[in-house]
Formats: C-alpha cells, sequence, structure tokens
C-alpha cells in the first residue's frame, strides 16, 4: 500500500510536563478523526514528519509529540526529571491535556519500551498498537548496540574507529558509559568527535540490509546539538534506560486483548527479530509480520507498505472491540 500524501499539521504547541520540560506537540489529519499517538525513537531522536504518512488524514487525528529532551521540546536542564517513568507518564499528561479518553499507539525502536510501559500501566487507554523494530530495553539489547560481540560484527571496521575515538580497547565492554564521558568533557573537539561517531553508527545500523558491510557516509557534521541528543541517549543506555530488573516482556501478559500489530525488518541490525518474536509469543492475540528485506527504518518501502497495512488493520480491530 503506498504512503498517503505528505500534510502540515492544522496545530502545534507546547506541553508543560513539570521539571522544566515542554514537549512539542503537533496534530494533523482529521481533527475529528480516531486519535493514534505517535512514539519515536531514540531516546533523543525526535518526531519526523514523514510518521504522518503511514496514516489516512480523513481518517485519524494524527498527533505526534517529541519526548523531553528531544526534538523541538524544550528544558532547562536536559537530563533533570529525564527517565523512563517520567517519558511514560508524559503520555497520559499529553492524552489528558487533548482531552481523550483512549487512542491508538503508533512506536518505533525505542519508542516501542515507552508504548508497552504505558499500556502496562493503563490497558483501558489504548485502542491497539502498532510496534515498529521492537526493542524491550533489556541490558542484552544495549550490549548488542555497544559491545564487541554484538552489531560490531557486521561493520568491524567502523567499530574499531569507534572505539578508538573513545580512547583505546574496548575490552568487550558495553561503551555506553564511556560516551557519557566522552559527550560531557570539557574539551568540545571531544564531545563533537564522540557524538559524530555515535552517530555514524547509528546511522550505519539503520541502513538496509543490501547496505550491510558498507558504512553510512556524507552524514552532517557534528554540531553542540547532535551532542545534546547524544548526551540523553547514552544518559539512558549507560542506566539501563532506568528499568532495570524490571522486565516489559514479563507484563506482556497485562495486555492480552489490546489489538497488537509487530513489524520488524528481517535483517533489522538495531532491534533483531528475536525481540518481536518473543513478544509475539508473549502477547496473546498479537499478530507478527518479519518484512522480508526490511531494516530498521521505516521508510524502506517494504517496510514503509507493511506499516501502512498494518495501521488500517489495527484501526479496523480497535473499531471492533
Amino acid at each position: 500500500m503506498p504512503l498517503f500524501p505528505a500534510i502540515d499539521p492544522y496545530d502545534s504547541g507546547y506541553l508543560p510536563v513539570g521539571g522544566g520540560h515542554s514537549l512539542y506537540v503537533e496534530q494533523s489529519g482529521n481533527p475529528r478523526g480516531a486519535p493514534v499517538v505517535c512514539v519515536h525513537g531514540g531516546p533523543g531522536g525526535g518526531s519526523q514528519p514523514s510518521t504522518r504518512r503511514f496514516f489516512d488524514p480523513r481518517k485519524f487525528r494524527i498527533i505526534l509529540y517529541d519526548q523531553r529532551g528531544a526534538g523541538r521540546s524544550r528544558w532547562s536542564d536536559l537530563l533533570a526529571g529525564n527517565q523512563t517513568s517520567e517519558l511514560v507518564g508524559d503520555l497520559r499528561r499529553l492524552r489528558n491535556a487533548l482531552g481523550l479518553d483512549r487512542w491508538m499507539v503508533f512506536a518505533g525502536s525505542w519508542g516501542t519500551a515507552l508504548a508497552m510501559a504505558y499500556a502496562q500501566r493503563w490497558p483501558a487507554e489504548v485502542t491497539g498498537m502498532v510496534l515498529r523494530g521492537v526493542f524491550l530495553a533489556r541490558r542484552r539489547d544495549i550490549d548488542w548496540l555497544y559491545k564487541s560481540d554484538g552489531a560490531s560484527r557486521y561493520y568491524p571496521a567502523l567499530w574499531r574507529e569507534l572505539v578508538q575515538v573513545l580512547g583505546g580497547e574496548d575490552g568487550g565492554r558495553n561503551l555506553a558509559s564511556r560516551f557519557e564521558r566522552h559527550l560531557s568533557a570539557s574539551d568540545r573537539r571531544v564531545r563533537l568527535a564522540a557524538a559524530g561517531v555515535a552517530d555514524r553508527w547509528a546511522a550505519t545500523l539503520g541502513q538496509p540490509c543490501t547496505m550491510w558491510r558498507k558504512p553510512a557516509l556524507h552524514r552532517p557534521a557534528p554540531t553542540d546539538a547532535l551532542v545534546e541528543q547524544m548526551r540523553l541517549k547514552f544518559h539512558y543506555f549507560a542506566r539501563d534506560c532506568f528499568i532495570g530488573p524490571l522486565s516489559l516482556a514479563g507484563g506482556l501478559y497485562r495486555l492480552a486483548g489490546i489489538p497488537a500489530f509487530i513489524v520488524n525488518g528481517e535483517v533489522d541490525a538495531v532491534c533483531p527479530v528475536q525481540s518481536a518474536r518473543l513478544v509475539h509469543r508473549e502477547w496473546r492475540g498479537s499478530e507478527l509480520e518479519i518484512v522480508s528485506g526490511g531494516g530498521h527504518s521505516p521508510d524502506l518501502p517494504v517496510m514503509a507498505d507493511a506499516l501502512v497495512r498494518a495501521v488500517a488493520r489495527c484501526a479496523a480491530a480497535g473499531e471492533a472491540r
């Protein structure tokens, strides 16, 4: 199914959520349509205008927002009050501020962890969920990204460059804490170098599978804004995403009865398919599509097609409840 035409928001503004944070919020599509909130990845990734195109603008009230410290949101202290429990609570604050009783949740990557945590706490508020690239925010998921025996095997040369920027041998350890220290260094050159290699690593892992072993090229030069984005990411990753021993998968039984459509790229190097299969197995009634040739990015045509279909099916299932 093709993407829907690009549209502009009919409303945008800021929602204060406490701790010096205000979330950027926008709405597009039909103000009287079925509400759907889109939870972006990261941490710190920010919402993308292209996300609006997965939804029929005649049928949906499309709500995009930027999480604390991300995108166009505003803050007085980036990291203060910035942890998973607050991000989950922000979803409820947003729903209340918009005067909605229930909504569909559409989430990708890191956003799937927030979406599942939110739905486990307040399942009655969710009409259905579409999850793309499942991330369970476990230590093993972070290790896969930043430890020498994980995704590093696909891009060994870039991994060596990453380790070199961070000061030498990795010793098989997760590098999230080392990234955090470099991104807070007093020397701006150190901060920019760490942000640049972190950005290149993330962009490379997000490529379509046909690009494996070819690192992402032509990334923009790192900026202070990129440093802040990466500081937020590793603030979470260095602390096990503030989830610790709590298992998102262990609470999936609470979501039985909520329509769930899970879409994961077959060769997603950021969120491997094993997590999607685990969620599908534990979430009674969920549906899973492993997209042949699909990677992490939702913009790849095969992924976009699967997501548009999943949205339509989720809406129909929600109406039937």
